[in-house]
């Protein structure tokens, strides 16, 4: 299966979305969740972004990101837009779980992702 768009998102919680094409001249944004986005250290904001194994029959996608206020980790459910299948319904989240986190520890760690598997595993 060709890859007909790309998304790109950006750490302070914009979700852009563009063809996959060398003469592409437009980006949309997909969602913006800046205004739910902590950016209080180098290692917040969005995180990570996923799509239902189903995603084209069921337009369910998750995001990972530190929500306001900060000092936490949140990954939350999403669906596409009904109406517009270039964007996602910032109005359903369903939100599956907020962690508490260690930032000011993960800063002294030279890999914090080993550290977070082990914070998460406990």
């Amino acid at each position: 299966m060709e890859l007909t768009a790309c998304l790109l998102f950006e750490q302070n919680g914009i979700i852009k979305l563009f063809q996959n094409s060398s003469s592409v001249s437009s980006i949309k944004v997909f969602l913006d969740i800046t205004d739910w986005v902590s950016l209080e250290s180098t290692e917040m904001g969005l995180l990570g972004l996923a799509f239902h194994p189903d995603y084209k029959n069921n337009g369910y996608l998750y995001k990972l990101h530190n929500p306001l206020p900060s000092r936490m980790t949140r990954i939350s459910h999403f669906n596409v837009s009904d109406t517009n299948p270039n964007s996602a319904d910032k109005i359903v989240e369903l939100i599956l779980i907020t962690l508490d986190q260690p930032f000011n520890i993960i800063k002294e760690v030279e890999q914090p992702s080993v550290l977070m598997d082990i914070y998460i595993l406990d």
